[in-house]
């Protein structure tokens, strides 16, 4: 994709004279490797022969610009989707993912990673790049009924301690167990160990 400039067209002598060149500044070259020549006519053509001159010129095959940047955070539960695998790139191709659409990662933070395999494998190389996936807690969902009313002077009991959650786990209640409230309204509290 770069065309030829004087970066490449820059055969030099120690005396007055002109270069031509068999390739034209401007043109594109295949990938792989070129032989340019050049044939230096001097100025003086009593005193001094003209001479040809080759090179070898190395085309590469062009790297893919591929845009990904990190995804925001999912919540765990959340499988990998087109939300976070949502790679492109400046040419036409395909991604793979790494892991792949439907995976479900654990809390913490992963390391995503995309092969961009280019339709036009000629003139491009395949390539590879990574983002960074955090993969948040997830919070228990807790269903505590309302309570029934009790009479002063009945402790506390397995009644008033009938919360459920939706993953395994332990349940602290406060006050404690047993435990005897004055007349009013009381705050139970709930603290949920998964």
């Amino acid at each position: 994709g770069t065309p030829l400039s004087e970066a490449q067209m820059n055969a030099s002598t120690s005396i007055p004279g002109s270069f031509i060149y068999d390739t034209q500044p401007g043109t594109l070259l295949e990938p792989g490797t070129h032989f340019l020549l050049t044939t230096f006519t001097p100025t003086d053509t009593n005193a001094y022969l003209g001479t040809d001159k080759t090179v070898a010129l190395t085309v590469e095959k062009r790297v893919p610009d591929i845009n990904w940047p990190d995804p925001a955070p999912i919540v765990y539960g959340t499988t990998l989707s087109a939300e976070q695998l949502n790679a492109t790139a400046d040419t036409a191709g395909s991604f793979l993912y790494t892991p792949a659409q439907g995976a479900l990662l654990s809390a913490g933070t992963h390391n995503l990673k995309v092969t961009f395999i280019p339709t036009d494998n000629s003139h491009y190389i395949t390539k590879d790049k990574s983002v960074t996936l955090t993969v948040e807690k997830a919070l228990p969902q807790v269903l505590w009924p309302e309570l029934t009313p009790i009479l002063q002077g009945i402790p506390l009991s397995g009644n008033e301690r009938n919360a459920t959650a939706d993953i395994p786990g332990a349940f602290t209640y406060t006050p404690a167990l047993g435990t005897l409230l004055p007349l009013g309204t009381h705050t139970l509290n709930a603290t949920f160990t998964p």
